[in-house]
């Protein structure tokens, strides 16, 4: 395949004439219990029956893992060891545009597919999946089967990735500008002693945010003994930690007597 403009820079061009990547096998990719399977495709042409994007094995006979056409246009399907787990209906995908997809496997045989951070369908394939040494291909070498369109952002995890998990990338890859923003700098900038506690956590498309200030728990927990701890130790920071009623700040590196 030749490249083109992607997602993300640049992708591979698959012109449906048998154009393919193989890589060779390697324990890594010989997946055999959870897993998640990820790409953005952008189609060129109505996809056909079994149009590969990934498959683990030989077209259908020997297949550990796929991941991509189903036996209908413009849809999506997961095979386990040759069995069937998930099947969209037809015009699931659409020609001419990027669409980011991602099937994720647990260990209890719950599979889901997501698409652009949504899902879309779930299976359960409980049977064991039958490795093999066999080449793993992105689209494929036969025109019959190969994929019609460019293909960018192809990965294969060993662990089963949360929704949770799955929406964030989406929202993430599909647009970093608006993903987060920064408000503008204070006019007092905080220190090393104004932030106690920060924490965030991924919730969806969004991220939680909550931090805590030694101000806040010298008011709220009067009788907490506060102790600053910190590299970036001043004057300064000093003399603002024992107005603020820390009891006690240490710079690093120190040592207990």
């Amino acid at each position: 395949p030749s490249q083109t403009d992607g997602k993300f820079a640049q992708a591979l061009d698959f012109n449906g004439n048998g154009d393919n990547v193989q890589i060779p096998h390697n324990a890594n990719l010989n997946l055999t219990g959870p897993m998640t399977i990820s790409f953005w495709i952008y189609p060129t042409a109505d996809t056909g029956q079994y149009n590969r994007v990934v498959e683990k094995g030989v077209q259908g006979y020997q297949t550990s893992y796929y991941f991509g056409g189903g036996d209908g246009t413009n849809d999506l399907t997961f095979y386990l060891s040759n069995n069937m787990v998930i099947e969209t209906a037809d015009n699931t995908i659409s020609t001419g545009t990027w669409q980011h997809a991602v099937v994720s496997y647990t260990s209890s045989g719950d599979a889901t597919m997501f698409l652009n951070g949504s899902e879309i369908g779930t299976g359960s394939y409980t049977g064991g999946i039958t490795g093999n040494t066999d080449t793993l291909y992105i689209s494929y070498s036969d025109s019959s089967w190969d994929f019609p369109g460019f293909i960018d952002e192809v990965r294969i995890s060993s662990i089963d990735r949360s929704q949770c998990w799955i929406e964030t990338e989406f929202a993430n890859q599909n647009n970093p500008a608006g993903f987060y923003t920064i408000g503008g700098e204070e006019g007092s900038p905080a220190t090393a002693v104004d932030l106690v506690i920060f924490t965030a956590k991924g919730k969806r498309s969004s991220v939680l945010v909550e931090w805590e200030t030694a101000q806040e728990i010298k008011i709220l927990h009067p009788d907490i003994v506060c102790i600053v701890m910190t590299g970036y130790g001043t004057m300064d920071t000093a003399i603002k930690a024992l107005q603020m009623g820390i009891d006690e700040f240490l710079v690093k590196p120190w040592q207990p007597s």
